[in-house]
């Protein structure tokens, strides 16, 4: 049930629109410079492997792909990921407190490396077993309709949509339950003393009662979404800044609401 004492997501929304006014270049460098590494350090695996097929006449017969260094690109994507959301989320803390946000902060995260890296990992793999409890039913499903296509000489298309309505209903249920999770580094900007496991158990006791108000107003800036592939990616610049300025004020009318030293205490209880 939807805790009724909170301020509607429009009035979250424009207070951010007014914190990046004057702020808006830096906010989209920071952006910009977050997804550039991580995609950069994605694509280094695809681009190599194709330059080496090229380089090879795409695999001859008998030949194997090194996929070592595939392995490689993934640590590094593991290892780095949570200190940069650590510091992506310092700079928007920054920004929402006027407590002058700079580039930099995108980097601090590195000050804490281990935590960082340990709180990462833990939300992934919690992530990952959500997802295989709801998708794997999915998959076994699908197979079944396909088998069922192949193999009867009758077959209608209703169990194809059957199957696209519960798909669709599927994943907008497992979104809401991620969304328990998307405080992590918010909880630990703010919570240094927390352990990995506690900053993740303070988010999913934060989160109670407001994930489907987070997803309400994330899914309200659809058409923004939109607009931006229209763009040609360009509007994502000017987006994700907003939808990150808007998801800390979100935070920080939660821990307005809510006390956060009792959510901290809570947190720092149930993982004892």
């Amino acid at each position: 049930m939807e805790n009724k004492n909170v301020t509607p997501n429009r009035v979250i929304k424009k207070k951010a629109r007014e914190q990046l006014k004057g702020n808006w270049t830096s906010a989209v460098l920071v952006c910009f410079i977050y997804w550039l590494i991580l995609f950069s350090i994605g694509s280094i695996d695809a681009i190599a492997s194709i330059l080496n097929n090229v380089k090879n006449g795409f695999l001859l017969s008998g030949q194997t792909e090194d996929t070592s260094f595939g392995l490689a690109c993934v640590i590094i994507q593991i290892l780095i990921g949570g200190p940069f959301a650590y510091g992506i989320w310092n700079f928007f803390k920054n920004l929402g407190r006027e407590e002058s946000p700079k580039i930099e902060d995108l980097f601090k995260g590195f000050k804490f490396l281990v935590p960082n890296f340990l709180i990462n990992l833990i939300v992934s793999i919690f992530q990952f077993l959500w997802s295989l409890l709801f998708i794997l039913p999915l998959i076994i499903a699908f197979t079944i309709i396909m088998l069922k296509s192949v193999y009867e000489v009758q077959f209608t298309s209703l169990p194809l949509v059957v199957f696209t309505v519960a798909a669709i209903t599927v994943t907008i249920i497992l979104t809401i339950i991620l969304l328990r999770y998307s405080m992590v580094f918010l909880v630990y900007n703010d919570n240094k003393e927390l352990s990995a496991m506690e900053v993740v158990k303070a988010s999913v006791s934060m989160m109670k009662g407001y994930k489907f108000k987070l997803f309400l107003m994330n899914l309200s800036f659809i058409g923004w979404f939109i607009l931006s592939i229209l763009t040609l990616g360009i509007g994502f610049l000017w987006l994700y800044p907003y939808i990150n300025a808007s998801t800390f004020n979100f935070y920080e009318d939660i821990i307005s609401k809510d006390k956060k030293g009792d959510l901290m205490e809570k947190a720092t209880i149930e993982a004892n």
